[in-house]
């Protein structure tokens, strides 16, 4: 009777310091990056309307994966296998709708800059026009000289006071000529610094365009993937559909074919590819278990075919685009308890 209540004790002592003493830095590193993101966007947009919604999704998203992570936490702190690609899933959401809202505002910050770089070339474009009204005078007052050079020629009588006016229009004629030196320097380096500002400028936008675009599409394709039946899953380059072997692929008498109602499936993925068609494809068959022969390398190769085959032959995708691997036993991801989880078919979306 003392044993048993030492042991109640101890574990009832085991829970409560396990409580009490769990923090914040057990969180894993996926989540910890979309609490990050979406308090960093949430700061950049704070006192603004201005994609308020698309905030609110990052937070509704980021709430999902704190609660499915709380909600499936063991007594020893944990978390359980099978809600990982759940927290992971809603944590990648959470973390990419932030760094969309984020490009975004850059993008908005880099075109009031080239605002305010036209408002410039304008400024630039009047001084170019005063310099061409004094061309236009200095080429007034050289048809003057002219004219009064021949009056000098014709009449010697005036030639003393024609001859005061025309060193006084050349002193105004110098005089000119040395701002208009002056301004053509300016307006040399004005239209460099122009230049070069609107050179960096283009190149920031097309970048920031680039981004804004290839992070737009991989959020498109996120949300087709989560449409499915498959589990998701995200990496730095890829995205991953995990689908249950049993429902693609099916061993009889004659070897390997597809399972009923697999084709349900399998076109609704080669819609997907066909949509995203930039990105590569990669097909990976997971065995585990026995009889060995059919769960190794070689089985699991034949069956990653037979869904090859089908994008090929059924859905017209071109075979170069998919690669189709068997990875046999070597890599499960749940317990043994769980031997048809470890049975998958991967799919995985490699980003371009």
């Amino acid at each position: 009777m003392n044993i048993k209540w030492s042991l109640l004790i101890f574990f009832a002592f085991v829970f409560i310091f396990r409580v009490a003493f769990a923090q914040d830095d057990e969180l894993p590193d996926y989540l910890r990056k979309a609490q990050n993101a979406v308090n960093k966007v949430t700061e950049k947009v704070s006192g603004t309307k201005q994609f308020t919604d698309d905030v609110l999704a990052a937070q509704n998203y980021l709430k999902l994966a704190e609660t499915e992570y709380r909600k499936n936490l063991g007594w020893t702190g944990a978390l359980k296998q099978e809600a990982i690609p759940n927290v992971r899933h809603y944590s990648n959401m959470a973390e990419l709708t932030s760094m969309i809202v984020l490009s975004k505002l850059e993008k908005i910050r880099l075109d009031n800059e080239r605002n305010q770089l036209e408002n410039s070339i304008e400024v630039v474009r009047s001084r170019i026009k005063v310099f061409d009204n004094k061309n236009l005078e200095i080429s007034k007052l050289k048809s003057e000289i002219a004219s009064l050079n021949a009056s000098i020629l014709q009449k010697g009588v005036e030639a003393s006071e024609l001859s005061k006016k025309v060193a006084a229009l050349s002193g105004d004629l110098n005089s000119l000529r040395k701002e208009i030196e002056n301004l053509d320097v300016e307006n040399k380096r004005l239209k460099a610094d122009i230049e070069s500002m609107k050179g960096q400028t283009t190149k920031d936008i097309h970048q920031l365009q680039t981004k804004l675009t290839l992070a737009e599409k991989d959020r498109a394709l996120l949300e087709e993937i989560s449409k499915t039946v498959a589990l998701s899953k995200v990496s730095s380059d890829s995205f991953s559909m995990i689908i249950p072997r049993r429902l693609l692929i099916k061993q009889g008498s004659k070897g390997v074919v597809l399972a009923p109602n697999a084709d349900m499936i399998l076109e609704s993925i080669a819609k997907i590819m066909k949509e995203f068609a930039e990105y590569k494809v990669s097909i990976k068959v997971y065995g585990f278990g026995t009889p060995a022969k059919q769960e190794d390398v070689k089985a699991t190769g034949l069956m990653a075919k037979a869904i090859k085959d089908y994008f090929v032959d059924k859905a017209k995708i071109n075979p170069e685009s998919i690669e189709a691997t068997g990875i046999g036993s070597s890599q499960p991801l749940f317990s043994k308890e769980m031997a048809e989880m470890n049975k998958r078919v991967e799919i995985l979306f490699k980003k371009p």
